[in-house]
């Protein structure tokens, strides 16, 4: 990481309460729900969005006016264009909006969306290669 800081914006399924809990060894610095104005991003940071559909705006700007790496991952959606004409990497995670699968009588939601799991991959596959866990 070189001095620099990665941090983190959840706005998906993936449960917030496993980023730096005692199994995680990634160290990200996990950015509050409700964006702040200054949210302390810095040149040559990396700025991870682990989302549920396209990249938040807000977020976009303030990495690319502080000269950070971002990457989205997080279904197709206009936004993502943004993301990445300004120099994100944008990781499609292959599932459509509405993915839930099992309808649950009484219960104006379906539940058990795949997208929760594909974050889950896409969370830990990137704490194992910022950990340098051997293989």
């Amino acid at each position: 990481r070189d001095g620099k800081t990665v941090h983190l914006w959840i706005r998906g399924h993936l449960p917030p309460l496993i980023i730096g809990g005692p199994q995680d060894p990634a160290g990200f610095r996990l950015l509050p729900y409700e964006l702040p104005a200054n949210p302390g991003i810095a040149a040559g940071d990396v700025v991870v969005f682990v989302g549920y559909v396209g990249a938040d705006p807000p977020l976009v700007d303030a990495a690319a006016n502080a000269g950070a790496k971002a990457i989205w991952f997080a279904a197709p959606d206009p936004s993502l264009t943004d993301a990445r004409r300004r120099g994100g990497l944008v990781i499609d995670q292959q599932w459509r909006v509405g993915d839930c699968l099992v309808p649950v009588p009484g219960y104006d939601v379906s539940i058990l969306p795949p997208s929760a799991i594909t974050q889950l991959a896409c969370y830990w596959a990137l704490v194992d290669e910022a950990t340098d866990s051997p293989r």
